[in-house]
């Protein structure tokens, strides 16, 4: 509505995929602007588009979200698609008045999110994307613990055709225990493009580190420089370990000690009830 009669309107669609980042625009040819360039795929990328900007209000909130699409027309869009290289990346979605040989007058409009769907119709990919901003901890975890799930379940059953048809099994099972740098840049000659990228994917899915500290310490825990490493998917599982090393250890406790405050990347996250532990750990003592 803001554009004037010789100016025109396009989309410009920031792509975030793993391995395969895209910056494309609704245009023809190559476009230079923002520091980046933007390749013209046409109409295809306003099929099925939307933008919707978070809203809040008392008593309700209504979830941003963007939907944008990409021609299903090479392998490497098919490898995208099968391997799930776009579930949990970045989406950014601007609206640009253009002059008439294409460049950009400014931004009018913005948006992003995480892409969380997918959708194949006639050869066309639809992706959308939700607004995360204000999602809780516990949400953020949930959709990580789904999506590293999935890259492990599928990396599994495709680590035993490499095995047995490529000999490099070996090498895919670095991937999968507590090797650094070192798997992958054997990986980047040892073993072809995609099988290396699916080996990435599944070595970025590994268990996340988190460092606790606890007030008293836990007797018997190794502390380290930044405190107690746990490693885990999610911070409540996380916790959980803590806990349980804590309760086997209730015994060795100072006994004026009735709660362990707990800490994690420095902020407290609560109270240990060591009192109640200790009465189901032993009642009579």
């Amino acid at each position: 509505m803001d554009t004037p009669e010789k100016e025109r309107a396009g989309l410009f669609v920031h792509f975030d995929f793993r391995f395969f980042p895209m910056r494309v625009h609704s245009g023809e040819g190559t476009v230079e602007w923002d520091g980046h360039r933007w390749e013209g795929i046409g109409d295809v990328l306003r099929s099925n588009s939307c933008s919707s900007s978070t809203s809040m209000t008392v008593g309700s909130y209504n979830r941003g979200y963007t939907a944008a699409s990409l021609p299903m027309d090479n392998g490497e869009m098919e490898e995208l698609l099968t391997k799930d290289y776009f579930t949990g990346r970045k989406m950014e979605w601007m609206l640009c008045s253009l002059r008439e040989d294409g460049s950009v007058i400014k931004r009018v409009h913005y948006n992003k999110g995480i892409i969380g769907k997918c959708e194949l119709k006639e050869g066309i990919l639809t992706f959308k994307a939700e607004n995360v901003l204000f999602d809780s901890i516990e949400e953020k975890d949930t959709r990580h613990k789904k999506r590293v799930d999935a890259v492990r379940k599928q990396f599994k059953g495709e680590m035993t055709n490499t095995a047995t048809s490529g000999g490099a099994g070996w090498l895919m099972n670095m991937i999968t225990g507590q090797f650094t740098g070192l798997a992958l840049d054997i990986l980047k000659v040892c073993i072809p493009g995609r099988t290396h990228r699916a080996a990435r994917q599944r070595w970025q899915a590994r268990k996340r580190v988190f460092w606790f500290r606890t007030e008293p310490p836990i007797p018997g825990m190794r502390i380290r420089k930044k405190g107690y490493k746990i490693r885990a998917d999610t911070l409540n599982e996380a916790i959980t370990q803590l806990y349980d090393c804590a309760a086997r250890r209730i015994g060795d406790f100072p006994k004026e000690w009735l709660g362990m405050r707990v800490y994690v990347n420095g902020e407290s996250i609560g109270t240990l009830d060591l009192d109640s532990i200790r009465r189901q750990d032993d009642p009579r003592r």
